[in-house]
């Protein structure tokens, strides 16, 4: 529900993206992330895991949600899914090595966010925006993705 209202509310300000850090948002999954998700349906138990499968709506661990998919799940602002993609920037799965962009992952996963959205709908009659403000609940930082993050700050002071 949260990420469908953070989305709506992306989508009246035009601001859903068709690239997030460099990933399409958009597509079918690869045939190994399809393969991968066919089986944890098939295995897992319903809400295993904190990311939702584009799907099936069923929550499952975002270790498997396809690339493109956790792309638009970070863009919305899930905690989980910015920790994971973070990860895969961290390790070079699925996409090329970018501490940079796993850092900036990391420090959003590990904020908490929430509280009033300021936008504005255009009302094509009066030429003219009219604002909107929506309040997102608030979702707290992951402890996990603060550690990730003072890692990477570690291993980069010692590097220079």
């Amino acid at each position: 529900m949260k990420r469908w209202l953070i989305l709506v509310a992306a989508a009246l300000s035009g601001c859903v993206p068709s690239q997030y850090m460099g990933i399409s948002t958009s597509g079918p999954p690869s045939d190994q992330e399809r393969r991968v998700l066919n089986l944890a349906r098939q295995i897992l138990p319903a809400g295993t895991g904190s990311c939702t499968d584009p799907y099936s709506e069923r929550s499952l661990p975002c270790s498997i949600i396809p690339l493109n998919s956790l792309a638009l799940a970070s863009f919305s602002g899930n905690k989980h899914a910015q920790l994971e993609l973070g990860r895969r920037f961290e390790t070079g799965r699925g996409v090329e090595r970018d501490l940079v962009k796993a850092a900036k992952l990391y420090k959003q996963a590990s904020r908490t966010s929430g509280g009033p959205l300021h936008t504005c709908v255009w009302d094509e009659y009066q030429k003219r925006c009219n604002p909107l403000t929506i309040d997102l609940p608030y979702v707290y930082g992951l402890p996990e993705a603060r550690r990730h993050l003072e890692r990477i700050q570690a291993r980069t002071e010692a590097a220079d």
